[in-house]
């Protein structure tokens, strides 16, 4: 179990996020080809809502996560929404 335990510790998963932010001005579209080089746990999305929104750590791991806030831009203007209905054409 000892071993178990130890494999667990070091696991390691990819985190990708994709965003689908358009617009007109070059500033509304995020920067192409942005790699984060910072380390993130399964905890990582948790301590950038309790970061954004002033909330204190549930848990010791969740308060020594990076919070992903170099991965998104909260200061930008947001896009327009679109209403989809039945006669909406998804093009793929």
């Amino acid at each position: 179990m000892a071993c178990f335990k130890n494999a667990v510790r070091f696991l390691s998963v990819i985190c990708l996020l994709h965003s689908l932010a358009r617009g007109a001005d070059a500033k509304d579209i995020p920067v192409k080809h942005f790699i984060s080089h910072v380390h993130y746990d399964f905890t990582s999305p948790l301590k950038l809502i309790e970061d954004h929104f002033g909330l204190k750590p549930l848990a010791d791991r969740d308060r020594d996560a990076n919070n992903m806030l170099d991965c998104f831009d909260f200061a930008q203007k947001p896009n327009a929404s679109e209403v989809l209905d039945r006669s909406t054409k998804l093009v793929f």
